[in-house]
């Protein structure tokens, strides 16, 4: 009954459409996390779990980007060469934003002065 409808659309149903932008990047994401972030290393090392560990290192200890950028360079120097993990802040970032985690920048000095 479909096809009778629609023939020329069950017909092309063979066409690959390419994923949307956030589509994209969860895609990529999932990517990650199957990934190991070098051979051998242990199960459920990916680049996504570093990266999600790092953010939350960052938070945890309001470390700047600098620092984060610094820490995720200094790992990626000592590990081996073929490895898949972030090696910079804004790697990090762009691995973790596929999860689409919500959040709020305080800007502390205007909750100073609202204060007064």
């Amino acid at each position: 009954m479909v096809r009778e409808a629609f023939p020329k659309n069950v017909e092309s149903s063979n066409v690959v459409e390419e994923p949307n932008p956030d589509s994209r990047r969860f895609f990529e994401m999932l990517d990650a996390a199957n990934h190991p972030i070098y051979e051998d290393c242990k199960v459920g090392h990916s680049p996504l779990s570093a990266a999600t560990r790092m953010m939350g290192i960052k938070t945890d200890f309001n470390l700047s980007e600098d620092c984060v950028y610094a820490i995720a360079d200094f790992f990626y120097d000592y590990l081996l060469e073929k490895s898949l993990a972030p090696h910079s802040y804004y790697a990090i970032q762009k691995l973790v934003s596929g999860l689409g985690l919500p959040y709020q920048i305080i800007d502390v000095l205007d909750d100073i002065l609202e204060r007064r």
